[in-house]
């Protein structure tokens, strides 16, 4: 399955490539490269997806647009790693940027991944409370309307849930 280092580096490799295509606006579909062929993703909200190439172009798609395209910060707050069955949980905070007075809108979620070998991933799953998910964003896009720095796709976002 894996050594627990082994498995520690592949998951510190999400993050840092999570860091770079943020910091640099990349295409995410390179993030499809940190799995197997035959990987599986599950998503509760946007389904399953299956093959490196159907994750890194979801994941494309997903953070080019809102809210993902407002939600740069990425790290894990704890880790796990079962090196003898390959596992790796670990708690991941998804935070929106600023929206201008440096309040922090953010959410919990745990990532579930399950090593391939070769540094590579076969399954993510994400799990996470939608209804908190929700809950932030409404917060969120009250907030840049408030200060002046709501973004097109935030406003057609909160008014198509009658936030705004």
């Amino acid at each position: 399955m894996g050594t627990y280092e082994e498995i520690d580096r592949a998951a510190t490799g999400l993050e840092k490539e999570w860091e770079h295509n943020k910091t640099h606006a990349e295409n995410w579909i390179n993030y499809g490269r940190l799995f197997t062929p035959d990987a599986v993703c599950v998503e509760h909200n946007y389904g399953i997806f299956h093959g490196a190439d159907a994750i890194g172009e979801w994941l494309d798609k997903t953070l080019h647009s809102f809210p993902g395209n407002e939600m740069p910060h990425f790290e894990f707050t704890w880790r796990v790693i079962d090196a003898e069955q390959g596992r790796f949980v670990g708690g991941v905070i998804n935070r929106m940027k600023d929206p201008g007075d440096g309040s922090v809108h953010e959410v919990k979620a745990i990532q579930h991944m399950e090593y391939g070998g070769d540094g590579l991933w076969k399954l993510e799953e994400d799990v996470y409370n939608p209804n908190l998910f929700l809950k932030m964003l409404k917060g969120y896009i009250r907030k840049c309307k408030e200060l002046g720095s709501l973004s097109p796709e935030a406003e057609e976002f909160g008014k198509n849930f009658n936030w705004i």
